[in-house]
């Protein structure tokens, strides 16, 4: 069970709740169903906000209509982040969710593929502007994979389950929340797969958290302490109950099957931490390790200082403890 001390005061009585938007990094799955437990256990009325959360076409889209005034808070990686900020625009995040990395590679398990290395001289299909696929140099620098025999098909993020699927390509590059729709589709054509984790072989950059402006930090650090906190509050209690965060999100997103969202959250927790200092927190070095890999892998010209793309201040007062 996750612990919460430090706790804000509730608003005052009487006082107009704060109306704001959400803006999440893809179409609502299970791995953001933590966002609508927030709203249905009461965490942003407690903290008197009224949210509304709005559905993505990436990160990067996410922290635009964020810069752009048509949200106040994004959900974004932290690479997005990091690449934002080199971009000029001015956003920092303020929490991480998934500070272990959800990048992975799914592949057949008859294909042969079961190490980094058996990659080569095979068929990856990714996504333009996908991170496995920016972000795939380091990941072979740190598994001895020979970069000129990789080949990659591009593709729409859709399509990439049911290439795999179908034996068109013979690796995807993806996230691992996909998995559970994916081992679906392969169990119905009597496959198993074989899944590589990036972290597990020493390329971990986080991959989701709160992301505001500098200009909210500024101007308005309660609301973005208010929102951190509550939104906190929904990953710890979706953490301890994923049976009744399913039928949460479900009841938001009437159209998602129950079944793969408990499993699309409960694949989701393995890359959420919460250390000594509570859900949210992100160690600089991580930071400062992830700044250097994905400015080197997208040859960013800017070096961003590591204060710049994350800070830990709106963080609860006293740690969320498991």
């Amino acid at each position: 069970m996750v612990a919460f001390a430090g706790l804000l005061a509730p608003p005052a009585p009487g006082r107009a709740a704060d109306r704001l938007t959400f803006a999440l990094d893809w179409v609502p799955y299970g791995k953001h169903a933590w966002a609508y437990v927030a709203i249905e256990r009461g965490f942003y009325r407690d903290a008197g906000l009224q949210v509304t959360v709005l559905a993505g076409k990436g990160a990067l889209d996410a922290i635009t209509k964020m810069v752009a005034g048509s949200a106040e808070f994004a959900n974004a990686d932290t690479p997005n982040v990091l690449i934002a900020r080199a971009r000029g625009q001015r956003v920092r995040e303020v929490a991480t969710i998934f500070a272990r990395s959800l990048y992975v590679f799914y592949a057949l398990k008859d294909s042969g593929i079961r190490r980094p290395k058996d990659l080569e001289g095979r068929r990856i299909g990714v996504s333009e502007g996908d991170q496995p696929k920016a972000v795939f140099p380091a990941f072979a620098a740190a598994t001895g994979i020979d970069l000129k025999k990789i080949t990659f098909t591009i593709m729409e993020p859709a399509a990439k389950n049911p290439s795999l699927l179908a034996g068109k390509v013979d690796a995807i590059g993806t996230f691992t929340p996909v998995y559970p729709p994916l081992k679906s589709g392969a169990d119905k054509i009597g496959k198993e797969l074989v899944e590589i984790l990036w972290s597990d072989y020493g390329v971990d950059v986080p991959s989701g958290g709160i992301v505001a402006t500098d200009r909210m930090i500024r101007e308005r650090p309660d609301l973005v302490r208010r929102f951190v906190e509550a939104t906190l509050r929904g990953v710890a209690w979706a953490m301890d109950n994923p049976e009744q965060t399913a039928e949460i999100f479900v009841k938001h997103h009437p159209a998602s099957d129950r079944g793969v969202t408990l499993e699309t959250w409960r694949k989701s927790l393995a890359h959420i931490v919460a250390g000594e200092k509570g859900l949210g927190y992100l160690d600089p070095g991580r930071v400062r390790y992830t700044r250097d890999v994905i400015t080197k892998a997208y040859n960013l010209t800017v070096v961003v200082p590591v204060e710049e793309i994350y800070s830990s201040e709106f963080l609860p007062k006293g740690p969320l403890r498991r």
